[in-house]
């Protein structure tokens, strides 16, 4: 049973990882029309900034041509770290799942599978060690 619950959260794991080349796709596209917006909604240089436009714009854009020059595989770390939560909401939004026949989506499947596997096991190991420490007390 324990390992029939491992496989199906490894399973899991594979499936939502395997998105992530394509939603990082979708992230781009919506990272692309961001910074087009910002720039014609930000201040001309000397005007006061007080909503810090210019400063996203610049944010923005600089993310948007690491992940124009990154690898397949560095695109996704380039995600995560300028993250933006909200051109990351839009792109959920009209986030449709790809089946991952990518080298990359090939491989974060593998990650999320030995991901989930992990957190799945240590779920168990930290469960079994609960329930482990209350019957032994109890039995005292």
């Amino acid at each position: 049973m324990r390992q029939l619950f491992l496989f199906i959260v490894g399973v899991i794991g594979a499936g939502v990882m395997s998105q992530a080349p394509e939603f990082t796709t979708q992230y781009e596209q919506n990272l692309r029309g961001g910074v087009r917006e910002l720039a014609r909604a930000a201040p001309r240089p000397g005007e006061p900034d007080p909503r810090g436009l210019v400063e996203r714009h610049e944010r923005l854009d600089d993310q948007k041509k690491r992940l124009a020059e990154a690898g397949p595989f560095k695109r996704i770390l380039e995600l995560v770290n300028g993250f933006d939560i909200e051109i990351a909401r839009d792109a959920l939004e009209v986030f449709k799942p790809a089946v991952p026949i990518t080298p990359e989506g090939g491989l974060m499947a593998g990650v999320g599978f030995f991901a989930g596997r992990g957190a799945a096991l240590l779920f168990i190991s930290g469960l079994g060690a609960l329930l482990f420490r209350r019957r032994a007390r109890s039995e005292s």
